[in-house]
């Protein structure tokens, strides 16, 4: 048994997602969650306390994550709230960590991030 839940407030800024999973039931704040990443069946979902996998597809999960979030490849989500910068295929997030971006989504990314920072601005 493995399901996951969105609990959103304000189109999901302060939200929570919840993974029920047979070992236990794990609340994360979407402010917390940094990625999504695809590992085959897995989805594992990369937060401020650590990692919690879920097998499910992240077609189920996409959808509901607040404009914050982007797919940057295949198979990762990233939240634009902890990318430091983009260069050239990769998103470096605050934290260390660098993530592909396809080249197929190369330009989308680009417009996007700018897009957030841009929002960002204004608040």
């Amino acid at each position: 048994m493995s399901r996951i839940q969105f609990d959103n407030e304000k189109e999901g800024e302060r939200g929570m997602v919840t993974v029920i999973l047979r070992k236990g039931i794990f609340r994360i704040p979407l402010t917390t969650l940094r990625y999504l990443q695809k590992e085959g069946r897995k989805l594992r979902l990369v937060h401020e306390g650590g990692t919690v996998d879920h097998y499910g597809k992240m077609e189920e999960v996409e959808g509901r994550l607040p404009p914050c979030f982007f797919r940057c490849h295949y198979s990762t989500v990233v939240n634009f709230h902890y990318v430091q910068s983009l260069k050239e295929n990769f998103f470096y997030l605050v934290t260390g960590e660098i993530l592909a971006v396809s080249q197929r989504k190369r330009g989308d990314a680009r417009r996007a991030f700018l897009h957030f920072l841009q929002e960002e601005e204004k608040r």
